[in-house]
């Protein structure tokens, strides 16, 4: 997980910036809205991505939400199956790691 405007990893994430994520099995369906990158809250409030820039198997480059200082998880939840077609059963992968929300200076 990369915050794109600080440069941080697997670390922080810059409220409204750019985050990028790497791994395997990515690439989303997006015109179902219960797929997509998710940022769950430590009280269990959740806000989605709405803008995804990248949408690959291997990378996800996505607009982080607006959200208030704190920890959180990311998620990434799709009904893609290995095969590319969209199945009828919503996978999700949470990011291990907690990671903390700041604010940029005058924002």
């Amino acid at each position: 997980m990369l915050d794109v405007v600080s440069g941080s990893v697997n670390d922080q994430l810059t409220r409204g910036g750019v985050v990028q994520l790497k791994g395997g099995r990515l690439k989303l369906a997006l015109d179902n809205p219960d797929n997509g990158i998710f940022v769950v809250s430590n009280n269990g409030t959740t806000a989605r991505c709405e803008v995804v820039v990248e949408n690959k198997p291997a990378r996800l480059i996505a607009v982080l939400p607006w959200l208030v200082a704190g920890n959180y998880h990311i998620e990434v939840r799709t009904t893609l199956g290995t095969s590319g077609r969209e199945g009828k059963t919503l996978k999700t992968g949470r990011f291990a790691k907690e990671f903390t929300v700041i604010i940029p200076a005058g924002g």
